[in-house]
């Protein structure tokens, strides 16, 4: 039996066929991927600037600097009503005694 060029080959014009029918979806999932990497670019882009936007580094928290200041306020103001309160209870004690 006697083989035809495309036998030799490998390629029968099925796959000759297949193989162009395919080649848009290849192309497809190729522009698909570089779309999504673009996106992912950008992304990473607008988050950049926004953080920068922010303060970038200089930002140290998300609490903004006057309720820190306000913190810290009420965390000395509870220190010294403490300090007081076991002055208060040490003088009682002493009087009692």
């Amino acid at each position: 039996m006697a083989r035809s060029a495309s036998d030799a080959t490998g390629t029968t014009p099925f796959n000759q066929c297949h193989a162009q029918a395919n080649k848009p979806a290849r192309h497809a999932r190729k522009e698909t991927t570089v779309r999504l990497i673009g996106l992912i670019l950008a992304l990473g882009a607008m988050s950049w600037v926004l953080y920068q936007a922010a303060g970038g580094d200089d930002a140290e928290s998300v609490i903004p600097q006057a309720h820190q200041d306000a913190m810290q306020q009420a965390q000395e103001l509870e220190a010294s009503l403490q300090v007081s309160l076991e002055q208060k209870l040490e003088e009682a004690a002493a009087h009692e005694d």
